[in-house]
Formats: C-alpha cells, sequence, structure tokens
C-alpha cells in the first residue's frame, strides 16, 4: 500500500473521529429536542439541562459505534477522493479544478454510500424500537439477519439511492 493511501486512510480516520467527538453532543439535543415537545425552547437549553441533570458524560452516550463507523466512513472518502484524484492527474486533469475535483467528490460520495447505507439502516431499525423489553432486534445482528432473510444483500443497501442524494441521517428506515 503506498503512503499516500496510507495518509489518506490516516487523515479519513482522523476526521472521522474528530467530527463525532465534536458533533455528538449536538446530536444528542437535536434528538431530545426533537422528542420533547415544548419542553425545550433550544439546543443550548438542553444541553445545559443534560448537563445539569445527568453530568458532561450523557452528551456522549452511545458514541462508541458511531464513532467506529464514522472513522470507516471517513476512510473511504478520503481513500477513495485519493485514489481518483491521483488517478486523474496521472491523465493530466487537474484536481484544483471545479469540475474535477467535483467528479472525484462525487464519486467517492458514492462509493461511500454503499458503506454507509447498511450502517444506518442498522442504526435507525434499532434506534426506533421503544423500551428495552420484548425488542423485536437485540442487536445490529439481529438486524442484518433479519433484513438478509427477508431481502439478501439487496435489502441491506435497497436505500442507496436516497442515501446519495441526502444525508445520512436520512437513510430510510424500511
Amino acid at each position: 500500500m503506498s503512503s499516500l493511501v496510507v495518509r489518506d486512510l490516516l487523515a479519513g480516520s482522523v476526521a472521522g473521529t474528530v467530527t463525532i467527538l465534536v458533533m455528538t453532543p449536538l446530536d444528542t439535543a437535536r434528538t431530545r429536542l426533537q422528542v420533547s415537545g415544548d419542553k425545550y425552547s433550544s439546543g443550548w437549553q438542553v444541553l445545559a439541562a443534560i448537563r445539569k441533570e445527568e453530568g458532561f458524560r450523557a452528551l456522549y452516550k452511545g458514541m462508541l459505534a458511531p464513532l467506529c463507523a464514522q472513522a470507516v466512513y471517513k476512510m473511504v472518502m478520503f481513500s477513495t477522493f485519493g485514489l481518483t484524484s491521483r488517478a486523474l492527474e496521472e491523465l493530466h486533469l487537474s484536481v484544483t479544478s471545479f469540475p474535477v475535483g467535483f467528479a472525484c467528490g462525487a464519486f467517492a460520495g458514492g462509493i461511500n454510500s454503499l458503506v454507509v447505507t447498511p450502517v444506518e439502516l442498522i442504526r435507525n431499525k434499532l434506534a426506533v424500537q421503544k423500551g428495552f423489553v420484548n425488542l423485536k432486534y437485540s442487536g445490529p445482528a439481529a438486524v442484518i439477519r433479519d433484513v438478509y432473510s427477508q431481502s439478501g444483500v439487496a435489502g441491506l443497501v435497497s436505500s442507496v439511492v436516497s442515501t446519495l442524494f441526502a444525508k445520512p441521517d436520512n437513510a430510510d428506515l424500511t
């Protein structure tokens, strides 16, 4: 593996880790604000309430799974972009030009959607379950088994088109 690919993989992994460390408290506040009804008037009010009532650590509840997945997402994006841009540079196309840079980014995003889609499907199916007793899915493996038994591999990537045109948070729940 070339040093440039290793650099891209490392840069992507670090970017993913930093993204999760910064964004998890904001995602936690956003989610709680969405389900709280009229209890809070802003995300900042939610953050303050969580810190006061549950402590600072509560802002990072459930961070491990997204942290691992985000590192993979960024590694795929950075390495695909790097490989694509270097291949195009060998054809004497400048990645600094908007159309070529855009094409590299679009291709990297398309490849990444193949990774993001099943991960988001699993996360969403687990997230919409209420309570902790008599759950349909006991964890990610149970989701994979269920979706695969019903639809095969196609079921795991069935919403890839919506993933291509939307943020991963908007991945299809079906």
